[in-house]
Order: C-alpha cells, then sequence, then structure tokens
C-alpha cells in the first residue's frame, strides 16, 4: 500500500508541475492572445501495447476505444477494449484523464480485473500518441507502453 501511495503522490506530482509552470505569473498579460478552446470534445483512438526490452519494443496487443475531454485536454474519459496478439486474454477498460495524466479499470474477459496509472503525449499535428503506464497484476506490477492514433470529433 506504501509504494502505490508514493508512485500515485509521484504522478501527481509530475502532473501538477507543468500545471504551474504554465499558470499566469504576469496578470497583466493581454488576454487575446489566449487561444478559444471548445469547452467539451472528444473521439477515438487506436494502437498497440508493447512491452520493452534490451532490443527495443516487443508487441504484445491492440487497444482501441473512446474519449471525452474538457478544454486543453484537461479532465475527461476513456474506455475501450483490448486483446492481445496471441490471443490468451482480452477485456475492457474504463477510466479518467486528468490533464497528461490517465487512470483506470481494466478487466479481463471471464477472469481478474486490475488498475493501471500512466502518463501520455500528443503530437495534434499527424494525431499520434504514446503513453506509458504502471499495470497492477494482483501483486505483480508491469511498465507496458503504447502508442497509436486518435480522431478528434468535430
Amino acid at each position: 500500500m506504501r509504494k502505490l501511495l508514493v508512485i500515485l503522490g509521484i504522478c501527481v506530482i509530475l502532473t501538477c508541475t507543468p500545471i504551474l509552470s504554465a499558470s499566469q505569473i504576469n496578470p497583466f498579460k493581454h488576454r487575446g492572445l489566449i487561444p478559444k478552446i471548445s469547452l467539451q470534445s472528444g473521439g477515438t483512438f487506436s494502437g498497440e501495447f508493447a512491452m520493452k526490452n534490451e532490443t527495443g519494443f516487443i508487441p504484445l496487443g491492440n487497444i482501441s476505444g473512446t474519449y471525452t475531454r474538457g478544454a486543453n485536454w484537461t479532465a475527461g474519459t476513456l474506455s475501450g477494449i483490448w486483446a492481445m496478439y496471441d490471443e490468451t486474454a482480452s477485456g475492457d477498460f474504463n477510466g479518467y484523464i486528468f490533464h497528461r495524466l490517465f487512470i483506470a479499470q481494466y478487466n479481463i474477459t471471464d477472469g481478474d480485473s486490475g488498475w493501471f496509472i500512466g502518463l501520455y503525449k500528443l503530437n495534434e499535428t499527424t494525431n499520434e500518441f504514446r503513453a506509458i503506464s504502471i499495470v497492477f497484476a494482483g501483486e505483480n506490477h508491469l511498465i507496458r507502453y503504447a502508442i497509436g492514433t486518435y480522431i478528434e470529433n468535430s
């Protein structure tokens, strides 16, 4: 439990650091320079997840789903499905997005459930995402990577 709280605390600090550094220090900044962003948006995403070793990434399976988000990717939800390429397991997941942090619960079809927490980065020019997460599977903690594309609703 103590390790879990430490990991969660580190993730919160890493998430809050960009928010605090981006906060307005000079109150006289011209407000016309701030871009207007829609209040609510969402879309779909798809990609694959992998593990990493000394030689590179080893693809394990695919993911796809939907997301909603608030202004400037500050808060939202995500849900979707996942499946291993070797067809040993599949399931679904549901969770929340907070700025660049996500936390979600996954379910294995006809099996256990667990949760994962991680950070993601977007390339809004190419609509690609990259993510890293810690997956809590019973007593084990696994690091998983994901890469894919997203389509935003207009």
